[in-house]
């Protein structure tokens, strides 16, 4: 018996323990003598299963095959967390699609230990996604009224291992994120270059901080698209990492030290929702660098932003969903390019349950605009349907 068919009989067996469980979810508190008083560890399991399907057509430049028809698991992740201690708790998150589609590699999405003597003072220590901006952490834990702005997912920051200490302030209205990490990016070639994030080849560190101010009390971004009472959010953050040695062989690496800023905005009352964010990144790519890494806008001079607007038109049920997406970058190389997208989606929050199951139809329409006649433009209409289930 070959490695996928273990892999498949344990994804199943996890999937079918889910599905019929009394309840959803499921919680644990794991009790027994212990030698150090406040031990006392609990156990939740949660997850997000997603189903796609996407049908693009495109024309220009990249249309190689022109168009495409398929389904896809999107996402397939189970979250175990709980607390060891009062002020200590745990959270991993695995990846199964990725034991389906590369036999078993790359299972391990997010892992941390946090220590909370205080709301004031959180230490984190692990692997997570980055707070940089709040469209990417957002796309990674809730259900979003349009799939996730190419804006933020296309600007390099994403998860990465290190050190974080945030808390709060003011009853909640005041959030602060400091970061001490290896190179977010979760690839091998990070945001400026080549530095082997997550593991021990690396030659120095990168640096964030965030500021989040929510002056009518706190917002779980992303979650809550019906509130009665305002919410809404002001943030901004800075991300810093220094151009890497020479000395260590990188063949993808930035030639001069790397900046991101970006500042953002949420905003919810009654039926409506709003948010946006801007992103800036101070960067230059080396002369060997093209089309071909992993994080394509990472080591680029790069602007973008991104507004979503939706209206609740069957409170708890029904919303509707526009996003307007642009990014330029600036290489000098071969993607010297202005990209504008306009997606419009219909959300269905099935039997109300507007955090935890939702079907999802969605067009857009991308233009790819090349500068030059060397780099024609590229159009691209592309249709999303997708049924996702949070527990």
């Amino acid at each position: 018996m070959n490695k996928n068919i273990y892999n498949v009989i344990f994804v199943l067996s996890i999937m079918i323990s889910l599905f019929f469980s009394p309840t959803q979810g499921c919680s644990i508190e794991l009790v027994g003598k212990t030698k150090q008083e406040g031990f006392k560890p609990t156990f939740n399991l949660g997850g997000r299963i997603q189903f796609k399907h996407k049908y693009n057509k495109s024309k220009g430049r990249d249309a190689l095959g022109e168009q495409a028809n398929s389904f896809a698991i999107r996402r397939l992740w189970i979250d175990f967390y709980g607390d060891l201690y009062p002020d200590i708790n745990y959270s991993v998150t695995l990846f199964l699609e990725n034991a389906i589609a590369s036999q078993g590699k790359g299972i391990l999405g997010y892992a941390y230990i946090q220590y909370t003597p205080s709301v004031h003072f959180n230490l984190q220590l692990g692997v997570d996604v980055v707070n940089f901006t709040r469209g990417f952490p957002k796309s990674n834990r809730y259900l979003l009224l349009t799939d996730y702005a190419s804006a933020p997912s296309k600007n390099g920051i994403d998860d990465d291992i290190g050190l974080v200490f945030k808390g709060s302030f003011l009853n909640d209205q005041l959030k602060y994120w400091v970061g001490v990490i290896n190179g977010a990016g979760g690839t091998s070639y990070g945001v400026n270059g080549f530095r082997q994030s997550k593991v021990e080849t690396n030659t120095s560190f990168d640096y964030y901080v965030r500021f989040q101010v929510d002056p009518f009390g706190s917002w779980e971004n992303g979650k809550v698209y019906h509130q009665r009472d305002l919410k809404w959010s002001l943030g901004m953050a800075f991300y810093y990492s220094p151009q890497r040695d020479p000395r260590v062989g990188m063949a993808y690496a930035g030639t001069k030290d790397y900046i991101g800023l970006t500042f953002d905005m949420g905003f919810n009352w009654g039926i409506l929702f709003l948010e946006g964010a801007f992103i800036y990144h101070d960067a230059k790519a080396s002369n060997v660098y093209g089309t071909v890494t992993p994080n394509s806008s990472a080591v680029e001079n790069y602007i973008a932003y991104y507004t979503d607007i939706g209206i609740a038109v069957l409170p708890k049920y029904i919303t509707i969903a526009i996003r307007f997406d642009t990014y330029e970058e600036y290489a000098g190389q071969k993607r010297d390019d202005t990209i504008r997208e306009i997606d419009v989606a219909l959300n269905w929050f099935i039997g109300g349950r507007k955090d935890q199951f939702k079907f999802q139809t969605e067009v857009g329409y991308q233009i790819d605009k090349g500068k030059d006649t060397s780099n024609a433009s590229n159009k691209e209409i592309e249709w999303r349907n997708q049924l996702t289930l949070l527990f």
